[in-house]
C-alpha cells in the first residue's frame, strides 16, 4: 500500500475528539493558526494531517467546543492524539466555546480553500494533488451535487485525476466552485451563503488514521471504497508513536 517516501521531512497528524467511549464528529483542525484540516463528509482521504515537523500549538475543533495544545511531533511520524472532551483540562487541553465569530472567520477561510465539484455529469471519484510529492486527496463526486474534494491554496495549479486515469491541471481562483468534466473545466461564482451551508455539512466523524498515498504517480482505485464504522472503537497508535490517550498524559 502507499508509504511515506524516504525523503519525507515532515510528519503527520491525526487528532480524535472522544466522549464517553466514542469518537465525535472534528469539524476543522488548525496547526499554528493555520487551517489545514476541514471535516465534510464528501472528502475521503485517509484521516491523517501532512504538517512540518516541530512544535506546534494544535486547535482541534468539534461542532461546538476547540481544544487546543502545544505537542511535538517528530519528523516522519505520524501522531495520533485522542483528546478525552470530559477530560480535557486535566490532559493539558485549553477548552473554549466557539463563537459566530469563529464560524464567520472559518467560512471566510473556505472561501480561500476549498476544492468544490459542482454539478457533475457522473457519480465518480475525483483525486488531486497541489503538487508533485503532496498527499493524494479524494473526494466522492455525487450527480447533481455540491461536492467538497479538499483544502488547496490559493496560489496552487492543482492537478486532478479522474478514476479511470486522465488527468488535467486547474488552477485555483479564490471564491469559485468548478464543474469538473472530461476536456473542460468550468467556474461559478460561490457565495457566501453557500460557504456557509458546506460548513453547517462539516459533521464527519473520522475514521480510523491511515497513511496518505504519497507513491503513486496517479491513484490506482477502480471502485469506490466504502466508509467503515468505528463509533465504539478508539483511534489505535501506530508503533513508533505509544504515547496513550490524552487522558492519561
Amino acid at each position: 500500500d502507499s508509504v511515506m517516501p524516504p525523503k519525507l521531512t515532515g510528519a503527520h497528524l491525526a487528532p480524535f475528539l472522544i466522549s464517553e467511549g466514542k469518537v465525535k464528529p472534528v469539524r476543522s483542525v488548525y496547526v499554528n493558526d493555520r487551517l489545514v484540516y476541514f471535516g465534510h463528509p464528501d472528502m475521503l482521504t485517509p484521516y491523517s494531517i501532512p504538517v512540518d515537523s516541530g512544535k506546534h500549538t494544535i486547535e482541534v475543533r468539534g461542532l461546538r467546543h476547540a481544544y487546543t495544545r502545544v505537542d511535538s511531533i517528530a519528523s516522519r511520524a505520524q501522531l495520533v492524539l485522542s483528546v478525552d472532551t470530559d477530560k480535557a483540562s486535566a490532559a493539558g487541553w485549553g477548552t473554549r466555546e466557539l463563537s459566530e465569530a469563529d464560524r464567520d472567520a472559518e467560512v471566510l477561510l473556505l472561501d480561500n480553500r476549498l476544492l468544490v465539484n459542482y454539478r457533475p455529469t457522473k457519480e465518480d471519484m475525483g483525486f488531486f494533488r497541489r503538487y508533485k510529492g503532496d498527499v493524494l486527496q479524494r473526494g466522492i463526486t455525487q450527480v447533481g451535487a455540491a461536492n467538497v474534494l479538499g483544502l488547496v491554496g490559493l496560489t496552487d495549479r492543482i492537478r486532478y485525476y479522474y478514476t479511470r486515469q486522465d488527468t488535467f491541471r486547474i488552477a485555483i481562483e479564490k471564491g469559485v466552485k468548478y464543474n469538473i468534466r472530461r476536456g473542460r473545466d468550468r467556474l461559478y461564482t460561490m457565495g457566501g451563503d453557500e460557504f456557509l451551508s458546506l460548513w453547517k455539512e462539516a459533521s464527519r466523524t473520522p475514521h480510523l488514521p491511515g497513511v496518505p498515498e504519497y507513491s503513486l504517480p496517479v491513484p490506482k482505485i477502480t471502485e469506490l471504497p466504502q466508509p467503515q464504522n468505528i463509533y465504539s472503537k478508539f483511534p489505535k497508535l501506530l508503533d513508533k508513536e505509544q504515547r496513550g490517550p490524552a487522558s492519561a498524559r
